[in-house]
């Protein structure tokens, strides 16, 4: 019954939760604007906001709690398309 706690894509949005990121309208098109200028991967706070638009939709969208442990792991997410972001921008300038 919890799975639907006010967003019908509460908990199964867990593996949806990268859609919004990585290939949706505003928070994929404004990261790349800020990270396709230079080789800097865009900040925590950019990503979080154009994707999730707070941090607690964020850590719920991947299953997280915001206990020390739940932002620990969802800091690690945030440094993982960090890198991809950077990797991404590195790769469109080369070619």
């Amino acid at each position: 019954m919890s799975n639907n706690n006010g967003n019908s894509s509460g908990k199964s949005s867990a593996g949806d939760a990268k859609a919004p990121q990585g290939s949706s309208t505003n928070a994929s098109s404004g990261r790349r604007a800020s990270s396709g200028s230079g080789t800097q991967a865009p900040s925590a706070y950019r990503i979080i906001n154009d994707g999730w638009g707070s941090r607690s939709n964020f850590q719920h969208s991947y299953g997280l709690d915001m206990s020390p442990e739940g932002l620990e792991e969802g800091n690690q997410i945030i440094e993982a398309f960090q890198e991809y972001d950077q990797q991404a921008s590195q790769r469109r300038s080369s070619n």
